[in-house]
């Protein structure tokens, strides 16, 4: 394309409608679960649904324990279906084939807040994720010659875990906070084409 044909503006329509759903139930003065979902009517692609459950129990010592289980999808976004980038240097484009992420993830905290008379407020927090992605969309390098050329594609599985511990101290108008988290990333991406594919290692 010459120089005049670079901008191209893409118009397209999607439309969502969403009903979603959501309760608090408590069971005792230390235990309360919440319930949720929500259906998605889509235009462009299937029909979409996401579901949660979250639970909370009250221990003794002003602790606080908290279990999550959700599902859910994230539709392709505009720049992952229609980018297009492609000049002397770069080579990046879009995919309307995309379809929608798939989801499942799992959460477990725990915290605990201390309150002094002399006005410090302490909040310690423990927490462990796990989170499965099927059909994760990411800009993946799909060819090599003669130049190499990105585009954005549905991979096969992508999991993360992650392990993270915050403390805070809070005193007046001062907020100190004190974290670290441990990460670990597995992605497996199968590309017959190219005659590539990648372990799924953490």
């Amino acid at each position: 394309k010459n120089d005049e044909q670079q901008a191209i503006d893409i118009n397209q329509n999607f439309a969502n409608y969403d009903l979603f759903a959501v309760s608090e139930i408590k069971l005792s003065e230390k235990f309360t679960v919440r319930p949720g979902v929500r259906y998605s009517i889509q235009s462009k692609f299937d029909n979409q649904y996401a579901a949660s459950l979250g639970l909370r129990y009250l221990l003794p010592k002003d602790l606080e324990a908290r279990f999550s289980l959700g599902k859910s999808y994230r539709d392709p976004n505009c720049d992952e279906m229609f980018t297009y980038f492609v000049d002397s240097n770069h080579n990046m484009t879009g995919n309307q084939d995309l379809i929608p992420e798939a989801s499942t993830s799992y959460e477990f905290n725990i915290k605990k807040s201390s309150f002094y008379q002399s006005g410090i407020k302490l909040r310690h927090n423990l927490s462990a994720t796990f989170m499965n992605v099927d059909d994760r969309i990411s800009l993946v390098l799909n060819q090599v010659t003669p130049t190499l050329s990105y585009k954005y594609l549905n991979i096969d599985s992508y999991k993360m875990w992650n392990l993270a511990t915050s403390h805070q101290l809070q005193y007046g108008n001062w907020t100190s906070k004190l974290g670290m988290s441990l990460i670990g990333v597995s992605q497996k991406i199968n590309l017959p084409a190219l005659a590539a594919s990648s372990d799924d290692k953490f």
